[in-house]
């Protein structure tokens, strides 16, 4: 008897091959993110201000992770990987781009950084949709293999194993009794 492909496997087949494919790629976009994060962060606040805020003892003063900024009314979200302290007037602060020294260049950072993410998930879309039609071909597990074995590593990891047969269930008596069930 072979394991039938629920729904939630293939989505989980797909997830893990899909990460196998762009997890560089996406590493990347998050790091470069991260930097473009920071440098707007140093461009928004001062060193001397910098300095104060990291200067105050840990929890009494607001972080974040998220850099808001406008760029000609356009609003956008850059994230840190660590938080970084904001004063409590800045917490939902937007930052217009022209108030920003140097903004220009970042703005051009930003937006290549937002082009590169655009056509990340542009491509990471079209390879999930291709991948989830060839996987809805498959009922079971055994001829998802035999049609494409490069596949196998990522649905051994999800312990979606062919081999590994489940075995019967033993009932134990006293079980029966508690549920008041004939014995036999």
């Amino acid at each position: 008897m072979s394991i039938r492909i629920t729904e939630n496997m293939r989505i989980a087949i797909t997830q893990r091959l899909l990460d196998h494919r762009f997890d560089k790629e996406h590493k990347a976009l998050k790091q470069r993110e991260n930097d473009l994060a920071l440098k707007f962060y140093r461009a928004i606040y001062s060193a001397p201000a910098r300095k104060a805020m990291e200067a105050v003892p840990p929890g009494w003063m607001p972080t974040t992770h998220r850099i808001r900024i406008s760029v000609n009314g356009n609003y956008s979200v850059l994230h840190t990987a660590d938080a970084v302290p904001v004063p409590f007037t800045d917490q939902q602060q937007i930052h217009p781009i022209n108030k920003i020294k140097g903004g220009e260049a970042l703005a051009e950072a930003l937006d290549a950084h937002l082009r590169a993410a655009a056509g990340y998930e542009r491509e990471r879309k079209a390879v999930r949709d291709k991948t989830n039609g060839a996987l809805a071909g498959f009922g079971t597990i055994a001829s998802l293999l035999k049609a494409w074995p490069e596949v196998k590593p990522f649905v051994d990891q999800l312990g979606f194993n062919e081999s590994a047969k489940s075995l019967q269930a033993a009932i134990p008596a006293d079980l029966n009794t508690s549920l008041g069930l004939a014995t036999a």
